[in-house]
């Protein structure tokens, strides 16, 4: 039986992955959470492992890669993340900056660079990356910024050790809790405030069953070329042939690069 280990199992995408995995009765699952919410409640009943972290806390993180096996895991889902803090670069002092990197992005290095090295051959890490990373909405740079910093990790990382795979996936406007983040912040969100409410009244969403077979898809995936590139679950036809004939005629695709034009 495969062991799969969550960080943010207790996100909305978390308890959803969680359910579907369990049906299958193939994984063993590990998970993280910082609160206990109805989410958490919920995963203890299912009989999940669930671990407390604080993955905002560098000694609190490190402490966990000291005492946590990762030799006998198979796979690596890191879902947590926040969009705070949103506002105008200049207007946003640097530690709630700093503590954005540390949980978008920082916290994820701190755990890789402890596991990679003894993870089984294989072995799958997937990340998200979040909205914006391919545009330049205003008042979320410390999200963004970290959340391209993961995409060139991801391709880094997969580079260095062939024998894994990695894939950063862009869950796209998902019905989620992290959304009331914006709501909260409506007088400083500005755009991305107006199409959050926008979405609501339209129920316009990337499915959640959707998002789930993308990271389902990845999980069970063992094609390398699929390795260390970023996609997203709205805009690309992933698991379809189209998509490993196009990667085959560009290799760059789906990275972070500078192209000129003709």
């Amino acid at each position: 039986m495969s062991t799969v280990f969550i960080t943010g199992i207790n996100s909305d995408i978390g308890l959803a992955l969680c359910k579907r995995l369990q049906r299958e009765k193939k994984y063993k699952i590990v998970g993280t959470y910082r609160t206990f919410n109805s989410n958490t409640k919920e995963l203890a009943s299912m009989g999940i492992d669930l671990v407390p972290l604080d993955l905002a806390s560098e000694n609190s993180t490190k402490k966990f890669c000291e005492e946590f096996d990762f030799s006998s895991i198979n796979a690596i889902y890191f879902l947590h993340g926040t969009l705070n803090p949103i506002g105008i670069a200049g207007s946003l002092d640097y530690s709630s900056w700093e503590t954005s990197f540390r949980i978008n992005y920082l916290s994820i290095v701190q755990i890789l660079l402890e596991a990679v090295s003894g993870l089984p051959n294989g072995s799958r890490v997937i990340s998200l990356a979040g909205g914006g990373v391919n545009s330049a909405p205003i008042n979320f740079s410390a999200y963004i910024t970290a959340k391209i910093s993961l995409i060139k990790l991801t391709e880094l990382l997969a580079a260095e050790y062939s024998r894994l795979l990695f894939f950063n996936v862009g869950p796209g406007w998902v019905d989620t809790k992290i959304h009331q983040q914006t709501i909260e912040a409506k007088h400083v969100a500005e755009c991305a405030y107006k199409e959050t409410i926008r979405r609501y009244a339209n129920n316009q969403f990337v499915s959640m069953d959707k998002v789930v077979d993308v990271l389902e898809f990845f999980l069970n995936s063992s094609n390398s070329n699929l390795s260390g590139r970023n996609y997203s679950v709205a805009g690309d036809n992933i698991g379809e042939q189209s998509l490993r004939e196009l990667i085959h005629a560009n290799n760059d695709v789906f990275k972070l690069r500078r192209f000129h034009g003709n």
